[in-house]
């Protein structure tokens, strides 16, 4: 523990000099990702929980940071303005790690989960709830894939998949989980199903990220009980992403994909030029033209927060595909959250958000640790915060809430629903 608190001060120390040197220009780009690098990898060794903020999401947000500086580098672009452009996307991202670990700092016992985990042996052992919901979304996930199978898009983008049946497909996942995972007789063999389907959804769909969300909880789930140790759930997590590039070739393989898989042109440069380079290329297209940005969008943080209330109508996502890049459609591209919170606000908006974030997930962690609700909230939440990176602020709200909160409150209503039935019947 000693040894922990020491490595995320230092780590904390470390970090600023590295982004006040980022900031001034006075280190090149390939510097500051080899040191921003070295920092981050070493809590691999000093923290204990390998489900930690800073190791997890940490681990997301290196490599939305780095994965477009890295291609530039490689690609030789090195002229003044694509350096400085680099080092603003550096710097923010190292910003959001400093809130991290000074979050870090107020955060250590990890602690038995609140009450809910005796909702949860209720859930489980005797009425079964959490079943008959995961059933009764069931259709849901099956639907899902069917629109995907009859659709004749042959790319993801062109798809819709964040309509009600996309949402009621993560109540699916929320229920089974719970379920699945409250099953004291072949635990391990129910939960790899569990996985499986989203594996097999993801083969339909290209909707990778509900395959990696449902592979995290039974991760955390076998890690609580002492099935997985620390070494194998950082092994699994680095074979997860040098596996990123042979997944790309994976989306929609069974449907929009025509059973078409290659492994041509995979190659170092792929792994960076995949899932985690969207975030810089778009900040830096962001940077790119700041004019632009400001006459489309004026107040982004502000608009997204309405938008997630349904008072504002345009996606800060799509906005940025039609007006600034002039991409039929808009979406396909992602978006930027750094790229937002720079705008929004500058250096300290980042920086607030590195440690409100962090808060919020050393605290679920903490709290939820042994409970299967807890997990799912844990995850969900963090895995939220990570894949928004990509996104904007309206869909990180969205995660959290929609899909984090809104089937717990629905899981917890149905328990008080089904034991004022049983009062009832007992009177």
């Amino acid at each position: 523990m000693y040894s922990e608190k020491i490595y995320i001060i230092s780590a904390f120390l470390l970090s600023i000099v590295l982004f006040i040197y980022g900031c001034s220009a006075g280190m090149s780009s390939s510097s500051t990702i080899l040191f921003f690098g070295g920092i981050y990898f070493l809590s691999w060794c000093f923290i204990k929980d390998p489900f930690s903020p800073v190791i997890l999401f940490g681990l997301f947000l290196f490599f939305y940071t780095v994965s477009w500086p890295m291609l530039l580098i490689i690609g030789g672009i090195e002229d003044a303005s694509t350096i400085q452009k680099s080092n603003v996307i550096l710097s923010s991202g190292i910003l959001v790690f400093c809130g991290i670990l000074l979050s870090s700092l107020f955060s250590f016992k990890v602690g038995k989960c609140f009450k809910v985990t005796n909702e949860l042996k209720t859930i489980a052992d005797n009425s079964n709830i959490s079943l008959y919901l995961a059933i009764m979304f069931f259709p849901a996930f099956l639907l899902s894939i069917y629109e995907v199978i009859t659709s004749e898009a042959t790319l993801k983008y062109e798809m819709d998949t964040s309509g009600l049946t996309g949402v009621l497909v993560y109540f699916f996942l929320t229920f089974s989980f719970v379920y699945f995972a409250s099953r004291q007789k072949k635990n391990f063999l129910f939960v790899s199903v569990f996985v499986l389907m989203f594996f097999i959804y993801y083969l339909f769909t290209g909707q990778r990220d509900l395959f990696v969300r449902a592979f995290l909880m039974a991760l955390l789930l076998f890690y609580t009980k002492e099935k997985v140790s620390k070494k194998g759930v950082l092994f699994l997590f680095l074979a997860g992403f040098v596996f990123l590039p042979v997944s790309q070739s994976l989306k929609g393989i069974l449907s929009y994909g025509r059973g078409e898989f290659s492994i041509d042109g995979m190659s170092f440069l792929s792994f960076f030029s995949g899932e985690f380079m969207s975030q810089g290329r778009n900040f830096f297209w962001m940077l790119e033209y700041p004019l632009k940005m400001d006459e489309v969008y004026g107040n982004m943080l502000w608009n997204d927060t309405l938008r997630f209330f349904k008072l504002y109508s345009h996606s800060s996502t799509n906005l940025f595909g039609t007006e600034v890049l002039g991409r039929d459609g808009g979406s396909g591209l992602g978006f930027s959250l750094l790229g937002e919170l720079y705008f929004s606000g500058g250096w300290s908006v980042l920086f607030i958000f590195g440690i409100l974030t962090g808060l919020m997930m050393n605290w679920l962690r903490r709290k939820c640790f042994y409970s299967q609700i807890g997990i799912y909230i844990y995850v969900t939440v963090l895995f939220s915060c990570a894949y928004s990176l990509r996104a904007d602020f309206a869909n990180l709200l969205a995660g959290i809430f929609k899909l984090g909160l809104i089937p717990i409150v629905l899981l917890v209503v149905m328990v008080q629903f089904f034991r004022y039935l049983e009062l009832m019947k007992a009177k």
